[in-house]
């Protein structure tokens, strides 16, 4: 691992994040507030920051084990510079768990956000912006390497090459599409603002909006479908909407995922529907709101089994390399075409070769283990952030979905996060960094300081 490359690298990260944490100022100035000084003390402070790390240090390629740190670095250090413009509303806890819910696109929220200044609702949707925008471009970065998501559908057809001209309709896509969004929630009857919030954080599928009930607040069917395009294109893989730019519309109907989320979609709208009552639209909200791992609500409070199919949907999760969290589809698609490919195995004299497919594509032995590994690791996630929940006092069945909601980057919460233990809060903050990273990076930076740290003792044994 080049982890002096990596901090050059994330001093870049640093620069531009300064100069993003001015476009909430300017956004502050122009709705008529007074001027923010903590957006200028943290832009300066990244920026500085980033200086400093940008040219001291020496930039050389970064391999995949580096890429994952930068990103794991990237998250942690924009994360803490965002939390201080809250700081004039918020304690420095809150402050910090509501900057880590956005830039992870997780959308938990400390704060009530009809308490907020125009600038803050401004900026905490901005925040789940720049951080889809982030993860998207790790994803693509990291597409051969094993373990990542979007490694197992399009891995073989991305090269290196291919790297960089993908971030950039990934990028000029996901620009496209929140334009698409304003322009769409604005006609549906929207206020500007809340146009502007809402698309940020709905091409996000992040979860935060500027009304306490979320959408049930607006009471309108145009903002629910319009908000409804949003969480699917934002939950759509970004090679797909690359392809998409280049007019291979064929792609998106033809694509694994693609066929397994409109599946998921119509059969848990009609178990919502089911356990709603006669809500239609509300129920197919629900479960794109859920699937996409969003969080934005269109109903009342959920209720018994409700909880228990957005709890299975936000552990499902969107498409890989989108912004969408969770499992992702496509190792939910394995594990599912698992049962049927290893009741063919058996019935099969041992030599003969059934390959496991995901779409046109055999899943190879050692990924199918990379798979359920990933799998385990993310339920041991849940069930010790779930136990840590649940001695501090919260009911183990709110402490289940909060930890799922956490894990999967979705806003779902049965209760106000406002109220939870600060251990609970530290917990949460952990687990969403940790599930919108897809665990792997967290393992590699640690493995990385440990190696680090045995070389340092075996050198100082050598002395």
């Amino acid at each position: 691992m080049e982890f002096r490359s990596a901090l050059s690298h994330l001093g870049i990260i640093l620069e531009i994040f300064g100069i993003l944490l001015i476009i909430p100022l300017l956004a502050s100035v122009a709705l008529g507030e007074s001027i923010n000084f903590l957006f200028i003390i943290a832009a300066a402070v990244s920026f500085v920051a980033g200086t400093l790390l940008d040219k001291k240090l020496q930039k050389k390629p970064l391999d995949s084990p580096s890429i994952m740190a930068l990103a794991l670095l990237g998250f942690v250090s924009v994360s803490m510079i965002g939390a201080v413009p809250y700081l004039s509303s918020a304690s420095l806890l809150n402050a910090l768990f509501e900057s880590v819910s956005g830039f992870t696109t997780t959308g938990l929220t400390a704060l009530d956000p009809e308490t907020l200044p125009a600038g803050l609702l401004f900026w905490r949707s901005f925040t789940q912006w720049i951080g889809a925008a982030g993860i998207i471009i790790a994803f693509i970065m990291l597409v051969e390497s094993p373990g990542i998501s979007s490694n197992y559908l399009y891995g073989d057809e991305t090269s290196e090459e291919d790297r960089q001209p993908l971030i950039r309709k990934a990028l000029l896509a996901f620009g496209a599409y929140t334009l698409l969004g304003i322009a769409l929630l604005s006609i549906a009857g929207m206020p500007l603002l809340d146009s502007v919030a809402h698309s940020f954080s709905g091409i996000s599928t992040g979860g935060f909006s500027t009304r306490q009930d979320s959408i049930s607040s607006f009471n309108s069917a145009g903002i629910e479908i319009a908000m409804i395009v949003l969480m699917v294109l934002g939950a759509t893989s970004f090679f797909l909407h690359a392809k998409i730019f280049r007019g291979n519309f064929r792609c998106y109907p033809r694509n694994f995922e693609t066929k397994a989320f409109w599946i998921f979609v119509m059969v848990f709208s009609m178990l919502m529907a089911a356990s709603m009552g006669p809500a239609p639209l509300s129920a197919v909200f629900t479960a794109i709101s859920a699937l996409t791992t969003s969080g934005f609500s269109a109903a009342p409070p959920l209720a018994g089994s409700g909880i228990i199919l957005v709890v299975i949907l936000t552990i499902i999760g969107g498409f890989s390399a989108s912004s969408a969290g969770g499992l992702k589809l496509v190792r939910a698609g394995a594990m599912g075409k698992a049962f049927p490919w290893i009741a063919r195995k058996l019935s099969y004299p041992k030599e003969a070769v059934i390959p496991l497919k995901i779409g046109e594509r055999s899943v190879k032995p050692q990924e199918f283990t990379i798979i359920t590994l990933f799998i385990f690791m993310y339920m041991l996630v849940l069930v010790v952030s779930t136990a840590i929940l649940s001695f501090t006092g919260m009911g183990a069945m709110d402490s289940f979905f909060l930890s799922a909601s956490a894990a999967g980057n979705s806003a779902f919460s049965p209760l106000a996060v406002e109220s939870i233990h600060w251990v609970g809060k530290a917990t949460l903050m952990v687990v969403m960094v940790v599930g919108r990273l897809e665990i792997l990076p967290l393992f590699v930076f640690v493995r990385h300081l440990f190696q680090a740290r045995k070389r340092g003792g075996g050198d100082e044994e050598g002395e």
